[in-house]
């Protein structure tokens, strides 16, 4: 296990009052000492019973602040069996949780990853992050398009720093709290920010478990508190931008407010082709928890040609797609693809030339990543 040396360049900005904040979120105590360049903590013991105590400079002017500092670092660290790094992002990001991602073996350098694979993760990380936030606020199955709050949430997000081990990165969610407040668990209320980090770490539980018992089930009957169709969409992406390469996501809370009992030991989630493969079931199966039964969508139409032109390809020539806007939910508008016979379809040219709605009944349903109405009939040119 990796230890923190006096040159971490976290170590540089931490401040005692952090330190002191730490140990007593953790239950250490403070004890007197006649020396007031010393802060001394003890309250834990070791395996053979004895009291631990750790001494740390009473100031960071002090010329062995961060000798000293990193080793009551790494002495916690063997305490809580964690890595020194993640205890020493506890301390001095006290006000918020951390989210960690580990790619897999098999890159040139476990420094550094190709800008081109860093430019389809980072969005992609955004968008699982704006999509737990959504379904915190509303808990769906699914959701056709993300809603202000997701955006809003991420918006409060910043990247941390890389780590090595393959290749690591860190995503930090601050959490509303007051910097003056001493005592740990002291808010009734449990933040926004922190129930959807709280749903994200649910989610890794319920998918290591559905790996576990060989069904995706356990993720679809836990959509309420973990994740919903989106997410799980989302995390697959992920996975296959990576090129199927294994991904580790794991948590560190915020010491300042505990998490929900079940959760205090944050769970890894380790995305691997067997994981992955219970997470796109489950997309699937969540995408279908809510079947609409048929009926009539009306709108303009707002293109006409296929959104895949190889598939287009392949249908018969009597059938032509066109792109409508349906309201899937109040002000909700999203793109739904709609199958025609060629004459329906040159009358839709027609209407979208003359700025005319068209009317036409089916059944919605979500395919891949698109909608597309099933079983279409009764089309017809609104006046």
């Amino acid at each position: 296990m990796s230890t923190i040396l006096p040159d971490n360049p976290i170590l540089a900005g931490l401040k005692v009052v952090d330190l002191a904040r730490y140990f007593r979120s953790q239950g250490w105590n403070v004890v007197s000492h006649p020396n007031d360049k010393l802060r001394v903590f003890t309250g834990k013991s070791d395996d053979s019973g004895r009291d631990i105590t750790v001494v740390i400079p009473n100031s960071t002017d002090l010329k062995d602040f961060a000798p000293r500092v990193s080793e009551a670092v790494n002495l916690l660290a063997a305490v809580e069996n964690r890595p020194a790094q993640q205890v020493l992002d506890s301390i001095a990001k006290w006000d918020r949780d951390i989210l960690r991602v580990r790619l897999g073996v098999n890159f040139q350098s476990n420094q550094s990853i190709p800008m081109e694979l860093a430019g389809e993760i980072l969005p992609l990380l955004r968008k699982f992050l704006s999509d737990a936030a959504c379904t915190e606020d509303q808990p769906k199955p699914f959701f056709a398009k993300a809603t202000a709050i997701g955006k809003s949430f991420t918006e409060t997000c910043q990247f941390g720093h890389t780590f090595s081990g393959s290749f690591g990165l860190t995503i930090e969610c601050p959490l509303p709290l007051d910097p003056n407040l001493s005592l740990p668990n002291i808010q009734s209320t449990k933040p926004f920010e922190r129930r959807v980090v709280e749903r994200i770490a649910a989610g890794y539980e319920k998918t290591n478990e559905a790996a576990s018992s060989g069904s995706s089930d356990v993720i679809v009957d836990s959509f309420q508190k973990a994740f919903n169709a989106n997410m799980c969409e989302t995390l697959t992406d992920l996975y296959e931008a990576v090129n199927g390469r294994e991904m580790e996501y794991s948590i560190s809370w915020c010491p300042e407010l505990k998490p929900s009992p079940q959760l205090a030991q944050s769970p890894v989630l380790r995305l691997e082709h067997r994981t992955y493969e219970h997470l796109k079931i489950a997309a699937r199966k969540l995408e279908h928890v809510r079947e609409f039964e048929d009926i009539e969508i009306v709108g303009k139409v707002v293109a006409l040609r296929a959104e895949d032109p190889l598939a287009e390809a392949a249908l018969s020539l009597d059938v032509r797609h066109i792109t409508m806007h349906w309201e899937i939910e109040r002000g909700t508008f999203i793109r739904l693809r709609v199958p025609l016979q060629a004459h329906e379809y040159q009358e839709a040219c027609d209407a979208h030339k003359n700025g005319r709605k068209i009317a036409i009944k089916g059944r919605p349903e979500k395919q891949a990543k698109f909608w597309t109405l099933a079983y279409p009939h009764d089309f017809r040119v609104l006046t």
